[in-house]
């Protein structure tokens, strides 16, 4: 049975805005986290309304600045509308990102309360002046229904519209089913309780559609994570209905952790497992494991192929449980060699690096913290 410890790598605990070393930096409700592949750390920094970086393996920096964390992109806490046309990092407004993915050779956003999808590009500047970033998909500012972008033929990447979207996946290189080939993105539509379909190449939104012979819109519980393993079935965290299921490329769903209940419990797959408000996911293609930010119970689950769910970090206090409330409290921001005693305070986003450790944006902590094998 593998064991893991759990570390704090950014983020003193406090809420604020704060720059340099990642001991005494600060956060303000971290959400979403990627990892790009000179595995440098994209956190979004939700309540400060940008985007930081913590230094990958090949960032040319300078020995006291390794270890520091900067704002990538972004007005700190300057929350503003957005524009189509692209825009310097330092001048480009956020309100309240969530979901982060890199791939494809830049970064995509889901910038939540602008009810849009932004993407950063990299230039041949430094880069705290070389990012450039620009909005592909969304009305800018105004909440759109599902119904503009849902019919049997994907409208045009900026004429869709969204409603606080949040997870945000990009599909293999093989792909196949939903993913058919080519640069193509999964976003987590909250607000509209669906999954919408970005395909980069064709400039098409489309919402994501059941199988059989009368397709019609796949209804999900407010979804807020998803994620692809190398076979391109989408898995998605449903905050509703507590629990995370997988579709298949032929339309079909089936849950694999949670649902209906919530609750605290580990076991084999939703008739045994039980989660409260599951928001992000990642997949560790290598040992063929889904992590998922279990939000409500303070902790992170992994779920293997078999669909054993177990716990990474104690799970919280229950302190109402009556079959009408179910109320868990963190027990803080605890770092521990043995990861059943680590603590975690409502976390929302988890990402794999190229060595199989995780990482986590622990909301509630204003922390980036790290799950390691050991």
């Amino acid at each position: 049975m593998e064991k893991f410890r759990v570390c704090s790598i950014a983020g003193c605990g406090k809420p604020g805005h704060k720059d340099g070393d990642r001991r005494t930096c600060e956060l303000n409700c971290p959400t979403g986290i990627a990892l790009d592949s000179n595995d440098a750390v994209w956190v979004t920094d939700r309540q400060n309304h940008c985007i930081r970086r913590l230094p990958g393996r090949e960032d040319k920096v300078d020995l006291l600045r390794e270890e520091c964390i900067i704002t990538a992109v972004g007005q700190p806490k300057k929350p503003g509308p957005i524009e189509y046309a692209s825009v310097p990092g330092n001048r480009a407004f956020f309100r309240e990102p969530g979901g982060i993915c890199c791939a494809f050779g830049g970064v995509y956003v889901t910038d939540r309360e602008n009810h849009a999808i932004r993407f950063l590009s990299q230039t041949d500047q430094p880069l705290t002046t070389g990012v450039m970033v620009s909005t592909i998909s969304g009305d800018p500012g105004k909440e759109g229904s599902a119904a503009c972008g849902w019919n049997s033929r994907p409208v045009p990447l900026r004429q869709g519209r969204l409603n606080r979207p949040l997870g945000i996946a990009a599909s293999a290189a093989a792909a196949s089913g939903y993913s058919g080939g080519g640069r193509v993105l999964f976003v987590a539509d909250a607000g509209n309780n669906c999954l919408r379909r970005i395909d980069l190449d064709k400039d098409e939104l489309s919402t994501l559609e059941s199988g059989g012979d009368h397709p019609s819109r796949l209804e999900l519980a407010v979804p807020m994570g998803v994620a692809l393993d190398p076979g391109n079935c989408i898995y998605v965290s449903e905050w509703g209905s507590h629990r995370i299921a997988r579709i298949s490329g032929d339309g079909a769903v089936v849950a694999v952790a949670g649902g209906g209940s919530r609750g605290v419990k580990d076991g084999c797959g939703s008739s045994e497992a039980r989660l409260f408000h599951p928001c992000g996911l990642a997949f560790d293609a290598g040992r063929g494991v889904l992590y998922a930010a279990d939000f409500g119970n303070h902790c992170i689950r992994r779920i293997t192929a078999a669909g054993d769910v177990t716990s990474i970090g104690r799970s919280g206090v229950v302190i109402v449980d009556d079959g009408r409330r179910y109320v868990s409290s963190s027990l803080g921001c605890i770092d521990s060699e043995d990861a059943s005693q680590a603590c975690f305070n409502s976390p929302q986003g988890v990402a794999v690096d190229s060595a199989g450790d995780v990482w986590v944006a622990d909301w509630g902590n204003h922390a980036v913290r790290k799950i390691e094998r050991v």
